[in-house]
């Protein structure tokens, strides 16, 4: 049973009003994710999405963000120089 974070609004959506339950899920989660110190990683199909849910979370949380973007023939020394 997952017991709701005062520290979490349950209202954190794009936009005020905005009744897409499962973009405002996605952001709570990575809310969640951010309150306990975790780290976190979006996966899915091709797309913006990720993407616009990594910076819809940093401007709610004024964070400064970075794309990188990631490919199989992305090697580890590529990340390390970022």
């Amino acid at each position: 049973q997952v017991v709701p974070s005062t520290s979490v609004p349950v209202n954190f959506d794009l936009n005020p009003g905005d009744d897409d339950n499962e973009v405002a899920g996605h952001l709570r989660w990575l809310a969640q994710k951010d309150a306990l110190g975790q780290d976190m990683l979006l996966l899915g199909p091709p797309g913006s999405l990720r993407r616009q849910l990594a910076l819809r979370f940093c401007e709610v949380t004024g964070r400064e963000a970075e794309v990188l973007t990631v490919t199989r023939d992305t090697t580890e020394s590529d990340l390390k120089q970022r």
